[in-house]
C-alpha cells in the first residue's frame, strides 16, 4: 500500500472514542473466577477488591477482546478515549474496577434490543459520551452485522460511527488475531461508517463496503482521469453499461460564511438530508451515499421512482428528504438505517422519501463530467420537465440571482438550511470542494445554565448543560455547550461551583452518574439557575439541539425565566415548499 495515507487520516483533526464490544460471561472461564475454591492470581485479586475491567474481559474472552485491548492502546492519541460496552453499565473506561458481585450482575444482564436495562444504559453512555466529545468519531471494534450494538450507537453518532473494514466476513478469533498483528506491526486499519453499509449477506455474514475516502494528497497521480476521483466499486455493482460505475466521489463544499458573487456562481438551497448518487441501468438501481456506502434497500420508494424514469441509463446527484407537515425530517432518515426489511417499508409507506435532483452526470451513453454546470443543469431540467409533480422525485431550483436566494429565505425561513453556491463554469469536481461551497444558516438562543460537566482529564467545567422552561414552568434539559477557552476555565469553574445546588433541571434531566466511570466525565454537576448564555446552533428538533452548540455571549442583563422555547425562531413553512 505504498503511497496510501495511513487510515488515521481519515479522522485528522478529529477526535475518536474506540468502542470494544464486551466479552461473553458464560463460559468456562467466567465459571473459574467465581469458583470460591480458585486460588490462581486474577481470581483471589477480584475476591478481594476487583479487577480492571479489561483484564477481565481479556481473561474470560482471551484473544478476541485481548487483540481489541492491545489495539486501541495503540492506536489511541492525546484527546482520543477508549471505553467498554457492558451488559448492565453502558459504556465504562477499560480501567474501570470490577468485583466479584459486578461480574455476577453483568453475567445475569442480557444484552439485545430487547432488553430495556442494557439499552437505556448505553444510550445514556453514548449520549454522556457525545457530550463531552463534541465532533467525536466512535470506532466500533466489535460486530456490527447485529443491532445488539449499531441501533443505539448509530442513533446518537450516526455517520461518525465507524468499524474496521477488515472485520468483514472474519469470526471472533480471526478478528482478535489480526488486531494483534495490527498493533504489534503499527498498522492501523482502515474504517467505513457503519449507517451506510449493508450490513448482511451470505454464509458467512459479510459487509459491502469499499475503502474509505482518504484526504487528498499532493501526488497527482491518485486523481482519477477527466476530474473524476473514484473509489473501488462493490462487486455487486461494479458491472454496468453505464459511462459512470458507482464508486465516483461526489462534489464536496467549502464552508464559507457569506456568499460568493458573480455571473460565475449558480445558488441552490441546501437540503437537509442524506448526499445520494444514484445510477439506473435499465432494470437496475444503485443508490450510494456521500461516504460511498450502498443505500438501495433502504430507499425501495426511491428505487421504484428511478425504474419509473423515462430515461433509462442516467447517473445523478442529488439529496434525499423526508417531508413531514413540520418540514424536513432528519430524525426520519436516520430511522431508515434499519436491517429489517419489514421496518423499512412501514417507514417508507408512512414517510415517503423524495429525492432532490440537482446533478446530472451521465445522461445515456454520454458521461457529462467534463462538461461544465451550466451544460449539465439545461440537461437536468429537460430531464425535470418530464417528472410527476406529486412524485418521489423532484428538482431543485437553482438561480444565478441573489434577489432570488432572498426571497427563498423570506418565504421558507427557519425551514431553510442555508444556500449552496456552485461555479456554473466548471466540470464536475469530484471529491474536491474547489467548485461548490455553502453558507449554512445558523441561529442563536438565550439558555439557563442548568448544570454542567467536569473534563475527563482535569477537574475544570468541561461542558455547560443548557436548559430552557417549558410551558409547566419546569426546566427542561436541551443540550450542551463544549469548545469553551482554555484560558476562561479555571475562573469559569470558581464561578460554577459556588452555584451548585440541586437539582438543575426541573423537568427533563440528563442522564446521572455512573459508579463505573474512573473519570468525572460520566457526573455532572446541578446549578441554581442564575447563568444565562447566548449560543449559536444549527438544529433543533425533538425538544433539543441535534448537535452541540457554541457560544456567542453571556446575557447577565436577561432574566433565566425569559429563556423559553417560543423563543427560538419557528419553521414558517417547509423547505419542502420551494419545489413545488
Amino acid at each position: 500500500m505504498a503511497g496510501t495515507p495511513p487510515a488515521t487520516a481519515v479522522f485528522d483533526r478529529v477526535t475518536r472514542t474506540f468502542l470494544l464490544s464486551p466479552a461473553s460471561l458464560g463460559g468456562r472461564r467466567a465459571a473459574l473466577l467465581v469458583n470460591p475454591a480458585a486460588r490462581f492470581e486474577l481470581a483471589t485479586r477480584l475476591r478481594a477488591g476487583g479487577i480492571p475491567i479489561g483484564e477481565l474481559f481479556s481473561f474470560v474472552s482471551g484473544l478476541y477482546f485481548r487483540g481489541k485491548l492491545t489495539y486501541s492502546r495503540r492506536f489511541v492519541t492525546p484527546g482520543d478515549a477508549i471505553r467498554v460496552i457492558t451488559s448492565d453499565r453502558g459504556l465504562v473506561d477499560p480501567g474501570a474496577t470490577v468485583t466479584l458481585a459486578d461480574l455476577r450482575a453483568m453475567a445475569g444482564s442480557a444484552i439485545g434490543p430487547a432488553h430495556a436495562p442494557y439499552c437505556a444504559a448505553l444510550r445514556h453512555g453514548a449520549v454522556r459520551l457525545a457530550e463531552e466529545m463534541p465532533g467525536s468519531h466512535a470506532i466500533l471494534l466489535g460486530s456490527v452485522a447485529s443491532d445488539k450494538y449499531v441501533t443505539i450507537l448509530a442513533e446518537i453518532f450516526g455517520e461518525r460511527l465507524h468499524f474496521p473494514t477488515a472485520f468483514a466476513g472474519r469470526g471472533d478469533m480471526s478478528r482478535g488475531g489480526l488486531l494483534l498483528r495490527c498493533a504489534r506491526e503499527a498498522r492501523e486499519l482502515d474504517y467505513a461508517p457503519v449507517m451506510t453499509s449493508q450490513r448482511h449477506g451470505a454464509r458467512p455474514s459479510r459487509l459491502l463496503v469499499t475503502p474509505p475516502r482518504h484526504p487528498a494528497s499532493a501526488d497527482s497521480s491518485r486523481r482519477a482521469p477527466r476530474g473524476a476521483r473514484k473509489r473501488t466499486a462493490p462487486k455487486a455493482v461494479a458491472e454496468t453499461s453505464l459511462p459512470i460505475a458507482p464508486g465516483i466521489e461526489p462534489m464536496e463544499a467549502k464552508p464559507v460564511t457569506s456568499l460568493p458573487r458573480g455571473a460565475e456562481w449558480q445558488y441552490e438551497p441546501k437540503w437537509d438530508g442524506f448526499r445520494c448518487l444514484a445510477f439506473r441501468d435499465g432494470r437496475d438501481v444503485v443508490l450510494m451515499s456521500k461516504a460511498g456506502k450502498p443505500l438501495t434497500r433502504y430507499f425501495p420508494e426511491i428505487v421504484a421512482a428511478l425504474t419509473a424514469l423515462p430515461r433509462r441509463r442516467v447517473v445523478l446527484d442529488g439529496e434525499l428528504v423526508i417531508p413531514t407537515d413540520d418540514g424536513l425530517d432528519f430524525d426520519l432518515l436516520l430511522q431508515r438505517i434499519h436491517p429489517a426489511e419489514s421496518r423499512i417499508r412501514k417507514l417508507g409507506a408512512e414517510f415517503p422519501a423524495v429525492y432532490v435532483l440537482f446533478d446530472l452526470l451521465a445522461n445515456g451513453a454520454r458521461s457529462l463530467l467534463d462538461k461544465s454546470l451550466a451544460i449539465r443543469r439545461r440537461e437536468l431540467e429537460r430531464l425535470g420537465a418530464k417528472l410527476t409533480p406529486d412524485g418521489r422525485i423532484a428538482l431543485s431550483p437553482a438561480t444565478t440571482d441573489l434577489a432570488v436566494v432572498k426571497r427563498w429565505f423570506e418565504t421558507v425561513g427557519r425551514g431553510l438550511d442555508g444556500v449552496i453556491a456552485k461555479r456554473l463554469d466548471l466540470p464536475y469536481q469530484s471529491g474536491e470542494r474547489t467548485g461548490m461551497q455553502k453558507l449554512k444558516h445558523t441561529w442563536t438562543a438565550d439558555c439557563v445554565v442548568g448544570g454542567f460537566r467536569y473534563a475527563s482529564r482535569r477537574r475544570e467545567v468541561g461542558s455547560l448543560l443548557l436548559g430552557l422552561y417549558n410551558d409547566a414552568g419546569k426546566l427542561d434539559h436541551v443540550g450542551f455547550l463544549s469548545g469553551l477557552k482554555q484560558v476562561d476555565r479555571p475562573a469559569l469553574t470558581r464561578q460554577l461551583e459556588r452555584l451548585i445546588k440541586p437539582p438543575g433541571f426541573t423537568g427533563s434531566a440528563p442522564g446521572g452518574p455512573s459508579r463505573w466511570s474512573t473519570e468525572r466525565t460520566g457526573e455532572w454537576e446541578p446549578l441554581a439557575p442564575r447563568l444565562v448564555v447566548e449560543v449559536a446552533y444549527d438544529h433543533f428538533s425533538g425538544g433539543r439541539f441535534r448537535h452541540g452548540t457554541s457560544l456567542v455571549r453571556w446575557r447577565p442583563d436577561k432574566a433565566p425565566r425569559q429563556c423559553t422555547a417560543p423563543q427560538l425562531p419557528r419553521q414558517a413553512r417547509s423547505a419542502y415548499t420551494l419545489l413545488r
